[in-house]
């Protein structure tokens, strides 16, 4: 093992550890707002056995929904162990974010790569910002979602760092496509994703490519694939596109989205 992935280890393991201290004093925190929807009076989870009802309780988050069922196959309704489950998985998401921020840095020519992934990766971590996403059962979608983004973004910077020495990097990209693929099981901002891997294939490809034919246009078509395919299940199965929880117009729904779209680009 060379000595910055041993840093980087190391770092990730001081930052868990400062994270778990913090949010040991939440694990015994009862089901509180939609936790008593999407867990307790949630009657889909109740038998693993039943992955058809699992699957379509919510289309836009079946992974999340199947981490719930997980869940009560092996706590039933002890919150304790939800919050566990929660808080493993901000660990390991902060592992990914470290080993994203690093590849990106190494990618842009950044002179000090790991420090600045340990740092930013670390305030993002104990952020009290990210409270909710570890001690909110419902809100475990952030934590997981971000997972699997970090982790497709740090495979594909992999792959295009491989790609400048000369090799192919298809594997890597094969397993970023897997994680967007678990990304937007998890959670609906996760369509923002091929959106990041566009911008990364142009500012990070290979320089002998030229600008606008840096992308490989061949890997980003499955993300287009995955994103209708998406659309196309929530109509299918949610009966409609739009959510019931406000009752709005569809050209306000739409300028308020395309606000937010904005902004995230």
């Amino acid at each position: 093992m060379s000595r910055p992935d041993l840093m980087a280890r190391i770092g990730w393991l001081v930052i868990a550890a400062v994270v778990a201290l913090a949010y040991l004093n939440g694990l015994d925190a009862p089901f509180v707002y939609d936790d008593r929807i999407e867990v307790v009076g949630n009657r889909t989870i109740r038998d693993l056995g039943e992955w058809q009802a699992i699957a379509q309780y919510n289309v836009s988050r079946m992974l999340l929904v199947w981490t719930y069922a997980w869940n009560f196959h092996s706590f039933e309704l002890s919150p304790t162990g939800y919050h566990v489950f929660s808080l493993v998985v901000h660990l390991l998401a902060i592992g990914a974010g470290i080993g994203m921020a690093r590849a990106l840095g190494r990618l842009g020519g950044h002179t000090f790569p790991l420090l600045a992934a340990v740092g930013a990766t670390g305030l993002w971590a104990v952020h009290p910002m990210g409270v909710e996403a570890v001690t909110y059962i419902t809100g475990r979608s952030e934590s997981l979602c971000g997972l699997f983004c970090f982790s497709a973004m740090g495979l594909w910077a992999s792959a295009l760092a491989a790609e400048r020495e000369g090799g192919t990097g298809r594997w890597a990209r094969i397993l970023g496509l897997v994680c967007t693929l678990a990304a937007l099981m998890t959670k609906e901002v996760a369509g923002m994703l091929p959106l990041v891997l566009v911008a990364m294939e142009i500012f990070f490809g290979p320089a002998e490519r030229t600008w606008l034919k840096r992308p490989r246009w061949g890997w980003l078509a499955p993300f287009l694939i995955l994103m209708a395919a998406a659309a196309w299940g929530r109509m299918a199965y949610a009966g409609e596109l739009l959510p019931r929880e406000v009752d709005r117009s569809l050209p306000v729904q739409l300028t308020t989205q395309t606000e937010v779209w904005l902004r995230y680009v």
